[in-house]
């Protein structure tokens, strides 16, 4: 476990240190392909997920999806109103969202990676009050 925690937060101190320099493509479009799919938060636990437990009884809240236009979770979704990808592999995301009633816009970096054989998006809230960062599992 610590591995996993030295080895994401070397990952998050470049990805923000780099944000303020990093070229970032001139045009937005939808989000990558590689971005797709189910991903579960594994919340520092062992887990494996499926993209079928989206739509079956395995679904829960740390399940998020992924599509295009749009992020999808337990509670809420956003639509995904900015995507730039820069010549690093991330993703600058800016997202129009609700959730349990309430409305509000967000801009996350979010990078693909993978840990120990397993896909993972890393995704940094800009947003300094928050200054969130979440990883979560592919779910093939």
């Amino acid at each position: 476990m610590r591995f996993c925690r030295t080895a994401i937060g070397r990952v998050f101190a470049a990805l923000v240190g780099l944000a303020a320099v990093m070229p970032v493509s001139a045009g937005a479009g939808p989000m990558p392909e590689a971005y797709h799919g189910v991903w579960m938060n594994m919340e520092g636990r062992s887990a494996t997920c499926r993209s079928s437990d989206w739509d079956g009884p395995n679904h829960g809240d740390t399940h998020i999806r992924v599509s295009p236009a749009k992020l999808e979770f337990a509670e809420g979704a956003c639509e995904l109103t900015s995507v730039k990808t820069s010549d690093f592999g991330d993703a600058h995301v800016t997202m129009s969202c609700g959730a349990e009633g309430e409305t509000y816009k967000t801009s996350e970096i979010w990078l693909l990676t993978t840990i120990r054989d397993h896909r993972m998006l890393v995704m940094t809230s800009r947003d300094r009050e928050i200054g969130a960062t979440i990883v979560y599992q592919h779910c093939p």
